[in-house]
């Protein structure tokens, strides 16, 4: 998956071309992996892995497991909801808790997001690792995420894709996201996954110059075509698998879980279908 990285943009024209894709099938809870050899970087570039609502967003809620701008920095993990999804100050997590209120609206749509502290989560010293394993787990306790560089200590489970794997091996995540005060039913639902590589934005591009990047992010995207040889992600594989929790309800009495086995996790598609826009 690549940015166009040959032509250069006409004057008036629609812009450099880059890509989009989302699953057909949506998926909700359960434990979510990408195997990613390359990611895009560059001044102007945007990428993201993500879960998103179908419905009315942000209805539903939005998942980034993956995202960052410019190739600066490092990979930032983030939920946007509806209001009354809030985080606390302290996640057992090892990021960096950047807002609590996970609402869009009256917060400049930034969600609330946790910062890796780690250079190689993003960008290119990500890709001079040959990149590594991001993990998400959705589940109506939380949303917890996690990154392992490709020569880090990588689960077994995580790195050799088993018929089932158990997140309580896997240490501490880089992001926490509890349920304490964020119902998880009520503000997140079928999602589908999705990857893409936007060009400047409202977050590229706001902060283009300030992160080192020439001229205008519109100018640089149109024009300099060799500049986004870099844009492009190299995915070996991404599995599902499908939380085997039972939720039973009973009415005016609140819902338990019935599990068939602790933390038990099966897969659900070991191939994700893709729809390309």
């Amino acid at each position: 998956m690549k940015t166009d990285a040959h032509r250069r943009v006409a004057p008036g024209g629609r812009g450099r071309d880059s890509v989009r894709i989302e699953s057909k099938d949506t998926f909700d809870n359960g434990i979510y992996i990408l195997d990613v050899l390359h990611m895009p970087t560059g001044c102007g570039t945007w990428p993201a892995f993500w879960t998103s609502t179908t419905g009315h967003w942000p209805e539903g809620g939005e998942i980034d497991i993956i995202e960052g701008v410019n190739g600066k920095g490092t990979n930032q993990g983030t939920l946007h909801t509806t209001p009354g999804c809030t985080m606390p100050q302290n996640m057992d997590a090892t990021g960096q808790l950047l807002k609590t209120d996970c609402a869009v609206h009256g917060n400049d749509n930034q969600g609330c997001g946790v910062k890796d502290k780690r250079s190689d989560s993003f960008g290119p010293a990500f890709n001079k690792d040959q990149g590594g394993w991001y993990a998400m787990q959705r589940s109506i306790s939380g949303i917890k995420m996690w990154f392992w560089p490709r020569d880090g200590q990588v689960p077994p489970d995580v790195k050799t894709g088993p018929a089932s794997v158990d997140p309580s091996k896997w240490g501490k995540p880089f992001a926490n996201f509890p349920s304490t005060h964020c119902d998880m039913r009520q503000h997140f639902g079928k999602h589908r996954i999705i990857l893409n590589i936007s060009l400047c934005g409202d977050w590229a591009g706001v902060v283009y110059n300030q992160q080192g990047c020439p001229g205008t992010c519109a100018t640089h995207v149109d024009n300099d075509p060799a500049a986004f040889r870099e844009a492009y992600w190299k995915i070996r594989g991404l599995r599902v698998y499908a939380d085997n929790a039972r939720e039973l309800d009973y009415e005016g009495d609140g819902f338990e879980l019935e599990y068939e086995g602790e933390n038990d996790y099966s897969v659900n598609d070991e191939v994700v279908y893709f729809d390309e826009y």
